[in-house]
């Protein structure tokens, strides 16, 4: 399975949620509704990119596991709102650095938000995958639900639940579990602790589910008041992916991790 990129689900709207009213739906209100210069908290935000709205994801990884050399790779995401309640997003591909140069993974798929109240957010998601690391046209095919709970300040919770298919001459499916639990620490800041559950294969259940634990930190302000303002956010995360492998001989892998840093910038189209 397809490690997912380093955007991750609590990641990505750090920055829209600046020129963003606090739900999707809101994009559909009177202007009025959201004062000039308000900076929207993650907690009260949600996953959709509501048309005029878009967003780009530069960011950096590097991946570590032992004895092997650190894979160090780059990739842009995007998101672009259709509608007030369907958007588009992926990557426009991965360019590995280090040890070697290469480029892959590139990724597109469209999101619909089904359901939009205060306290939850549940949007359906697929993304395809394309130029595999091992040559395969087709990567991954990738359904999957995401949702967002709000319990009240200062916490939020991120879930999803994705099932991939890997197709090759041999096609194998997995699945994605994650989940998050976000503090907002002040107006502009925010932590969350990444986990949830990973199965490579269902052909090896036993051998490749794994429980990853992380952590993310992230910034964001906006740059102006004019009717289409910039926002800008700095998104640094470290996530151990298979920190825990229940049924595996050695139990604990703290060796493998993966430290990224995404910039992201957001602003309105027209």
């Amino acid at each position: 399975m397809r490690a997912p990129p380093p955007s991750g689900c609590a990641a990505l709207f750090i920055a829209l949620g600046v020129v963003l009213a606090p739900r999707a739906a809101s994009a559909e209100a009177p202007a009025v509704a959201t004062p000039p210069g308000r900076y929207t908290p993650y907690i009260e935000r949600g996953n959709a990119v509501p048309a005029p709205f878009a967003y780009a994801q530069p960011g950096v990884i590097a991946t570590l596991r032992p004895g092997a050399p650190t894979l160090v790779e780059g990739s842009v995401g995007f998101g672009v709102g259709l509608t007030s309640r369907v958007w588009l997003d992926g990557a426009i591909g991965t360019l590995a650095m280090a040890p070697r140069v290469g480029f892959h993974s590139l990724q597109i798929g469209p999101n619909a938000l089904l359901v939009d109240i205060p306290a939850f957010e549940l949007a359906a998601t697929a993304h395809v995958s394309f130029a595999a690391v091992d040559g395969r046209p087709v990567e991954q095919v990738e359904p999957g639900l995401m949702a967002v709970v709000r319990p009240g300040p200062p916490l939020r919770v991120d879930a999803g639940l994705y099932v991939d298919g890997n197709p090759g001459p041999v096609t194998t499916f997995g699945l994605r579990v994650p989940l998050s639990l976000t503090l907002q620490i002040t107006p502009h800041v925010y932590a969350a602790i990444n986990s949830g559950v990973t199965v490579a294969t269902f052909a090896d259940l036993a051998g490749t589910t794994a429980i990853p634990v992380g952590l993310t930190l992230g910034w964001g302000e906006r740059l102006g008041r004019a009717p289409r303002p910039v926002a800008v956010a700095v998104v640094p995360s470290i996530v151990f992916p298979e920190l825990i492998k229940p049924w595996a001989a050695a139990t604990l892998r703290p060796g493998y991790a993966a430290i990224a840093l995404t910039f992201i910038v957001g602003s309105r189209l027209w």
